[in-house]
């Protein structure tokens, strides 16, 4: 797929696989999977830090490192995308994104599990960031990229509003289940406190 202009007098063979579908599959859900985890937990900072009892500023940090991250590993992913190509750049983010979510299972453990996964997953979204861009720029056909890409493009801006009713619905059963563990614990407190007198 290295046809530049539609001048050029190279006539290119392209072999499809069907495989081909199966790996973007498989990418398009190692992304999807970094950026639940990603984003996840902004716009819910007071409620967690109730729930895992730690102070907002940690999971502030988060938020704040996404960016800090992704500015100083965006010059090595590079590197290594230009190097050792495109599956070199997916196998490390991916492999980062399966730490992040060894690590996040044991959230109920210790939330120190998780704060330290989605360090690694950071880490690892530069190298996923750049591998999206080259895995589109040589996954069509040069005459339908543009097309296709527009396409996929407006495609997935109604899957994303369709995705952010669901995450705020989310949010809300993820508060009242909060609240409701809290009422219930002032419950508790309030019938031993009448036990006692």
């Amino acid at each position: 797929m290295n046809k530049l202009y539609p001048t050029d007098n190279i006539h290119h063979q392209y072999v499809e696989y069907p495989q081909r579908w199966l790996q973007l599959i498989l990418f398009l859900c190692a992304l999807l999977s970094n950026i639940m985890f990603g984003f996840s937990l902004s716009p819910i900072v007071k409620e967690i830090s109730l729930v895992y009892q730690v102070d907002s500023r940690y999971l502030q940090f988060l938020t704040i490192s996404f960016t800090v991250f992704s500015v100083i590993m965006i010059i090595p992913g590079n590197i290594l995308n230009e190097k050792y190509g495109v599956r070199m750049s997916i196998m490390i983010g991916c492999a980062l994104t399966f730490i992040d979510s060894i690590f996040a299972i044991f959230i109920n453990v210790s939330f120190w599990f998780f704060f330290i996964g989605q360090l690694i997953s950071l880490i690892g979204f530069p190298f996923r960031l750049i591998s999206a861009s080259k895995f589109v720029a040589n996954w069509f056909f040069p005459e339908n990229r543009i097309l296709i890409m527009e396409s996929l493009h407006q495609f997935l801006m109604q899957v994303q509003e369709y995705l952010l009713e669901f995450h705020q619905l989310f949010q809300e059963t993820f508060r009242y289940t909060i609240i409701q563990q809290m009422i219930r614990q002032n419950q508790d407190v309030l019938q031993l406190r009448v036990q006692c007198f």
